[in-house]
């Protein structure tokens, strides 16, 4: 997953509220689940320069695990824990091969226009005894 998008909810009745954020969350999931190598991700420590143009997103990384069950259940955990941060963000599941380490599944929130964007959510969560790290992008 690269779980894209922004929320555009205004003040919609809380039944088409619902009703819509279930059906993203749904369409986050299994989108999510799925591997995509089209959009390589690179941890960062600071914001890279985007060559020749290239547009970049990024996506604050809050756990990895060995399965697509586990990770879902860390994913709805986190976002039901966090849901202040997390709010205006999806929160989905990416798969991706580490190679010798083996298939992991990534538990991404974002995306984010900015790195000090995501930067700055990943050091709330951080405040908040959450591990993350930011990733980019390429789009």
């Amino acid at each position: 997953m690269a779980a894209a998008g922004s929320n555009g909810n205004a003040a919609m009745p809380a039944t088409a509220a619902t009703a819509k954020a279930s059906s993203k969350t749904a369409a986050t999931k299994t989108a999510a689940t799925q591997k995509s190598s089209a959009k390589p991700l690179v941890p960062l420590t600071s914001d890279p320069a985007v060559p020749n143009g290239l547009q970049r997103s990024y996506m604050v990384q809050l756990a990895s695990l060995p399965s697509v069950a586990a990770a879902t259940t860390e994913a709805d955990r986190l976002q039901k824990k966090y849901a202040v941060l997390l709010k205006d963000v999806e929160v989905g599941v990416q798969q991706v091969d580490l190679g010798t380490k083996g298939i992991m599944q990534r538990v991404l929130a974002g995306p984010f226009d900015s790195f000090g964007t995501a930067k700055e959510r990943c050091a709330q969560l951080s405040s908040q005894k959450q591990t993350c790290r930011v990733i980019a992008v390429a789009n």
